[in-house]
């Protein structure tokens, strides 16, 4: 369950089923737009899954750190067509195999908002690997 109430213009105050809250601007005034939030729920939800999965394999993550890049179809609606996701990893104990294979189980089997988006984004990733 989610709730969203209207503060003034385009602007909306959400919230989650626990309570957590979040501040909305269509406009990009203020706050996120919603598609902003969306490309930043992707991001969050496939990072999860890239420092959990290094992790699991025995790797020990510094730090990670996520960029998008968007493209967004010219006609309307303005939709996104594809979004890359860049990360630049820090960690000891992890090889490019092991990153390449724990993103692809991410976008193909693990992230619950890559599945979603999935259908209609082309999703893709790439990295850069500062391992110890």
């Amino acid at each position: 369950m989610a709730s969203v109430t209207h503060l003034q213009d385009n602007t909306f105050l959400a919230r989650d089923r626990h309570g957590h809250a979040v501040l909305i601007d269509a406009d990009a005034h203020g706050a996120p737009c919603p598609t902003e939030l969306l490309v930043m729920a992707l991001g969050a939800c496939c990072s999860t899954d890239l420092v959990n999965g290094l992790s699991e394999a025995g790797g020990q993550v510094e730090s990670c750190q996520l960029t998008t890049h968007e493209t967004l179809r010219e006609a309307e609606p303005r939709i996104y067509t594809d979004i890359e996701l860049v990360f630049d990893i820090r960690a000891q104990g992890v090889d490019e195999a092991l990153v390449s294979q724990v993103l692809a189980a991410a976008l193909q089997r693990q992230c619950h908002v890559c599945l979603m988006l999935g259908g209609s984004i082309r999703l893709s990733t790439r990295f850069t690997l500062n391992a110890g």
